[in-house]
């Protein structure tokens, strides 16, 4: 390779870097009396939810004259695969970039695989074998799939509740409109098609019947006089429409030929699909088995099959080369990637194992228990994780989506999605799990979002379910549950706080998705579990803020006695006589609040407060409220030890560690020539020079001796690098570079990279300086040493895209002096470069 191409793309490396220190307004109060600890560069650790794949649906075809499955399992990004069901085995798997799960996939007349996933309708050719992205559907989720006679597709979304349809032979888009219409946020859940209609199942208990050529809309549901989701739709035989509401559990069953709803009801219904019949017979799963209706006499029978989960697609399919199977058998996929047969001639379920690969789930919380357990929960997943610090190991447990985690009495409590239950595991004795389902909490609260205990007592914040209004406040003793629903009239529960015989709650004017806010400001409110009353109720007043639309989290400060919490944001302290504001500060301009409030915090042992507001983290001081930006995350825990443990705002499957060092102590390491008394000696020119884009020893202005190195730089094309001889680390330990710099101009920057024994670059951190002309500063970076890190080397530099004047001295690099974390480094090298 050329200099000039090897030069080139070394410094769109160098550009890629510096464009992150570019953020502003990420400190306040930095300077000599900054209060904070020092904090280490992130370091990846793993992916703790990555035991098994993460299924949400999956149809049957032909291809290759086999039977196959497909189906597409939850990642970053979301995986496509073909399963041949006859020889089992895993025939392909496809990436599906910038989606991140599927729930539909239908087969066309034409071999066609539709798949609806992130906001793309995608592709699949039994015949090319490839994946294409067909359409982009300008809607946040896509939830319903379905196919005509011509092979196009139609999709059903959220938030409009509208229904596309996908043009197969020209690729048009036809944009139908939002089915209902009557509020923001709407659905369309479920969908088939018949004859030249659309049938699509909402979130408001319509189902819409939608002519695809003239766009009309007729709702056939309101004889059925139910409620909710229209969760599942499929339609049978050509004939016979199924549909079952998911907050009932009914199915009902619509005769298109005759236009009218049967007088017959399936209860107790799990879903979420229905096959075309055989012998007349339609299979559904309900109270644990499966079940049928024959479409001769509509009377409802049941196999000896006994199933507790769901079909998750549902087809038709012979098994060639299983003798458990004869003739046809029903098969549908697990949660998990197992692959169930049902066959109805032997009345016995068949499973296959999973051979879909794991896929890393998103986090979505995490809480430190102990030194030695953080309990991690996923979004829309099927398992947690317990991750062990010590060790760098995770083991998974079956959990659902929890919200919240909390410990009480020497047990974790888990608030679990979407069926709003309390589940709990002994962290000394089962560690690992299995939880154990305690109580739901019904009442129409769906999403458990706060906790807290205190006099004996488990306290729960909810939000209602979709298209509801009115939270609740549960309290639990150990024994027996209350529900207060509406302790804030139409408003969720969403911050909660324990202090002296009283709870302090906090609350979102907005309920379930889908649902109307009543209210247009957010309150406090004070509960007393003796009186099990409502107490007082005020609004947040802080300057800037205006009337808030959520409030939270809470929680009390360990040496003010204060209830702190945030609210867009803001963080404020109340005094809990009075309920006033005490203090407050802005901390983030218009922060990504979602829909009910994106804030956490936690207290350090040495009492500094940690917010997550918006997806970034910031560290405050309670008493002067100055804060500081630390990183970009959407959940996190503080580790018994102090360390940030949270998931990478980039990639969410991914668990990260920043080491805290609130009193560091520092060895100096030795530089050569850290002030160039010695000339150039021990450093050396990563780049050519020329006229205005250079370096030199000189002696116009030192911080200590008579020399310091200048980089003049007047070229924005150009970049001037000068970086030291290696200087040996060990593996997984932590490193702090410095420099003294005068700035005459512009912005010059200290950057630190590491490398392997090899020299290939493994990590490297940077700081560009923007202020702080005309005098000397110190300027520090932490970085963090990963595993197979050999060696460091320090740089003065100037980037391409930066004019710069300025004098380098005193370069200095310090180990932290402590014990190597075996656990968690493996095996420690001692040896330098």
């Amino acid at each position: 390779m050329g200099f000039r191409k090897k030069s080139k793309m070394i410094l769109h490396l160098l550009l890629a870097v510096f464009l992150l220190s570019l953020l502003p307004g990420k400190t306040s109060g930095a300077g000599k009396k900054d209060p904070f600890p020092e904090y280490a560069g992130p370091v990846e650790l793993l992916q703790p939810l990555n035991s098994v794949p993460t299924i949400y649906d999956g149809a049957a075809g032909k291809e290759d004259g086999h039977d196959v499955l497909y189906t597409t399992s939850k990642g970053v990004p979301a995986m496509f695969h073909v399963i041949d069901l006859d020889d089992y085995k895993l025939l392909r798997s496809f990436p599906l970039e910038g989606a991140a799960d599927s729930w539909q996939h239908e087969v066309a007349p034409d071999g066609t695989v539709y798949i609806a996933a992130g906001k793309t309708l995608w592709g699949y050719s039994p015949e090319t074998k490839k994946v294409t992205p067909l359409a982009a559907i300008p809607e946040s989720s896509l939830w319903a799939l379905a196919v005509d006679e011509e092979s196009n597709a139609y999709i059903g979304t959220y938030p409009n509740g509208k229904v596309f349809q996908y043009q197969a032979k020209t690729g048009k888009l036809r944009d139908y409109g939002k089915m209902i219409g009557e509020i923001g946020q709407e659905y369309v859940r479920s969908m088939d098609y018949h004859q030249g209609y659309i049938y699509a199942g909402t979130a408001h208990k319509k189902i819409i019947k939608l002519n695809v050529e003239t766009g009309e809309k007729t709702d056939i549901a309101e004889p059925l006089n139910e409620q909710g989701f229209v969760y599942d739709l499929d339609i049978a035989d050509g004939r016979y429409l199924f549909a079952r509401y998911s907050e009932s559990k009914n199915m009902y069953i619509y005769d298109l030929q005759e236009e009218k709803w049967l007088d017959v009801k399936l209860e107790n219904v799990s879903g979420l699909h229905v096959a075309d019949s055989l012998d007349n017979k339609v299979y559904f799963v309900a109270d644990g088995k499966l079940k049928y209706i024959d479409l001769l006499t509509f009377q409802i029978g049941e196999t000896a099959i006994p199933y507790t989960s769901v079909l998750r697609g549902a087809d038709w399919v012979e098994i060639e080369n299983d003798p458990r199977l004869p003739g046809k058998s029903l098969v549908t996929i697990s949660f998990d990637g197992k692959v169930n047969f049902f066959n109805v001639e032997t009345e016995s379920l068949v499973q296959y194992p999973s051979i879909v690969p794991p896929t890393a789930n998103v986090i979505n919380k995490i809480f430190a228990y102990s030194a030695d357990k953080i309990y991690i929960s996923g979004m829309t997943g099927a398992t947690g994780a317990l991750y062990n610090p010590k060790t760098n190991t995770a083991s998974s447990f079956a959990l659902g989506q929890a919200d919240s985690i909390h410990s009480w009495n020497g047990r974790v409590y888990f608030g679990v999605y979407p069926d709003g239950s309390i589940q709990t595991l002994d962290p000394d004795a089962e560690p690992a799990g299995p939880v154990t389902k305690i109580f739901t909490l019904g009442n129409e609260q769906d999403r458990i979002h706060a906790m807290t205990d205190g006099g004996g007592k488990l306290f729960i914040g909810s939000i209602a379910t979709y298209g509801r209004l009115g939270g609740a406040l549960t309290v639990y003793d150990g024994q027996s549950y209350k529900v207060f629903r509406n302790v804030v009239e139409n408003q969720s529960v969403i911050g909660l706080a324990y202090k002296d015989g009283k709870v302090y709650g906090s609350t979102t004017i907005y309920g379930g998705l889908g649902s109307t806010p009543a209210a247009n400001e957010a309150k406090i409110f004070v509960w007393d579990p003796v009186r099990e009353a409502k107490t007082e109720e005020t609004g947040l007043q802080i300057d800037g803020l205006g009337k808030p639309e959520h409030i939270g989290e809470l929680t009390v400060g360990p040496k003010d006695g204060y209830i702190w919490g945030a609210s867009k944001g803001f963080v404020f302290a109340l005094d809990p006589r009075t309920l006033k504001v005490v203090k407050s500060v802005g901390v983030v301009k218009n922060p990504a609040m979602g829909a009910w409030n994106s804030i956490h915090l936690e207290w350090s042992k040495s009492g500094l407060l940690y917010a997550n507001i918006g997806n970034e983290l910031y560290v405050i001081d309670p008493v002067t409220l100055k804060y500081k930006f630390i990183v970009n995350t959407v959940s996190f825990t503080l580790g018994k030890e102090g360390d940030i443990y949270f998931s990478k705002g980039d990639n969410r499957t991914v668990l990260a560690k920043i080491r805290v060092i609130e009193k560091g102590k520092w060895k100096k390491m030795h530089v050569k020539n850290p002030g160039f008394e010695a000339g150039l000696s021990g450093w050396t020119s990563m780049f050519q020079t020329g006229e205005g884009y250079s370096f030199a020893v000189t002696d116009e202005k030192s911080r200590k001796g008579r020399y310091s190195l200048k980089i003049d730089d007047r070229w924005q094309n150009r970049s001037v690098a000068v970086y030291s001889d290696p200087i040996p680390v060990r593996p997984r330990g932590i490193y702090k570079g410095s420099v003294q710099l005068f700035i005459e101009s512009g912005t010059p920057s200290l950057l630190i990279r590491l490398y392997d024994r090899e020299g290939r670059q493994l990590a490297e951190e940077a700081v560009q300086v923007k202020n702080g002309e005309q005098r000397w500063q110190k300027i520090e970076k932490i970085i963090a040493a990963p595993e197979n890190a050999a060696y460091a080397r320090l740089f003065a530099l100037s980037t391409s895209y930066a004019l710069t004047s300025a004098y380098f001295d005193d370069f200095a690099f310090y180990a932290l002096k402590e014990k190597p974390d075996k656990g968690e480094a493996g095996s420690v090298r001692k040896k330098g470069i």
